[in-house]
């Protein structure tokens, strides 16, 4: 419950623009669930967070990563066109 309510926070800051907010309540996710159900979902929000930050060079990396670690998420084209 605690895993889920963290993603849900950080995609609430990213729909109220706060990025940055969204990258910290990430951090903590991943120290609190490194192994985590949803480490799939925290990783494609990672990388959307870093492109909405301004941060392109780091979302691209992140999407790359993500892109191998799950090419066939249903995120997976979220994130692609998150740093175009």
């Amino acid at each position: 419950l605690a895993e889920v309510a963290l993603l849900e926070r950080a995609k609430a800051s990213l729909q109220a623009e706060r990025p940055e907010a969204a990258l910290a309540l990430l951090d903590r996710h991943a120290e609190e669930h490194a192994d985590g159900a949803l480490t799939e979902e925290r990783e494609a929000l990672r990388a959307l967070a870093r492109c909405a930050a301004g941060d392109v060079a780091a979302g691209r990396s992140d999407m790359r990563s993500f892109l191998r670690a799950y090419p066939r998420s249903t995120y997976a084209a979220r994130v692609r066109a998150a740093c175009e």
